[in-house]
């Protein structure tokens, strides 16, 4: 190796500083979460409702926790925090019903998308000049007006003539995708107070997703490209702590090299 090379190691991880900053970002959104999702849990059981309030309450949570956190790190973690315990009360009803541990997986995949397709709104609303607390609170309502549009958008529908735009609604909405994967917990549209909400399956017949993808792609690329446009915007990049450069290289040889 070239002489006037002068490497520098690393400087060592703070364990322990990494430990506390990681729990004060995820320790009460996960806690909160926990204990939340339980309470689902136990007023909805092992059924197509529990899935149903684990997304309610993504909606309810996460904007305000995110909101809370500076960098895009710290709100990806503090997101994970929020569906990680909501996951695992998932898992916990699966074993006390007909659903299979794909079909776990799969429902995951799609909280998780549409946590980040919250998280991407309230710092798109953030960079947009909205004050935090109007941002989280602005991307809970614009995200309970999603999960809920089989309910009112119906009163605009107009029989089977607006078949095909509700076709494509249901193609990214995430609460049908999770439905198209537990089926044998029922249809949403089917179920005793849904049925007395909305059109879909009486006036204007539809199919539950049969793929998540679309709905997984659609929330990624929707939360992803905001968060990174108002990271990019705000000028402070990928927030991640970068290594100081391992490799110095002397000017003098440089410029040597060079004549």
């Amino acid at each position: 190796m070239p002489e006037d090379l002068e490497y520098r190691n690393a400087p060592p991880i703070d364990i322990s500083s990494v430990t506390k900053h990681f729990l004060s970002v995820a320790l009460f959104p996960f806690l909160l979460t926990l204990l939340s999702a339980i309470a689902c849990y136990g007023s909805t059981g092992p059924s197509l409702g529990l899935y149903i309030a684990g997304l309610v309450l993504a909606t309810l949570l996460l904007p305000a926790f995110s909101m809370a956190e500076q960098t895009i790190l710290d709100r990806l973690i503090a997101a994970t925090a929020v569906v990680v315990p909501i996951s695992a009360v998932w898992l916990f009803g699966k074993f006390h019903s007909e659903t299979y541990l794909r079909e776990w997986g799969k429902s995951t995949l799609v909280l998780e998308a549409y946590a980040i397709a919250l998280v991407g709104l309230a710092a798109g609303l953030r960079w947009a000049k909205f004050p935090a607390i109007a941002a989280a609170a602005l991307s809970v309502f614009i995200g309970l007006a999603w999960l809920t549009w089989p309910i009112w958008l119906s009163r605009t529908w107009d029989g089977e003539s607006s078949a095909a735009g509700v076709a494509r609604l249901v193609m990214f909405h995430p609460g049908m995708a999770i439905n198209g994967q537990v089926a044998t917990l029922g249809a949403w549209s089917e179920q005793s107070v849904a049925y007395h909400l909305t059109d879909l399956s009486q006036n204007v017949l539809y199919s539950l997703p049969t793929s998540i993808w679309p709905t997984v792609l659609f929330h990624t690329l929707f939360g992803g490209g905001l968060l990174c446009l108002a990271s990019w915007v705000a000028g402070r990049g990928v927030a991640v702590k970068t290594w100081p450069s391992i490799v110095q290289i002397d000017p003098s040889a440089t410029k040597n090299s060079a004549t």
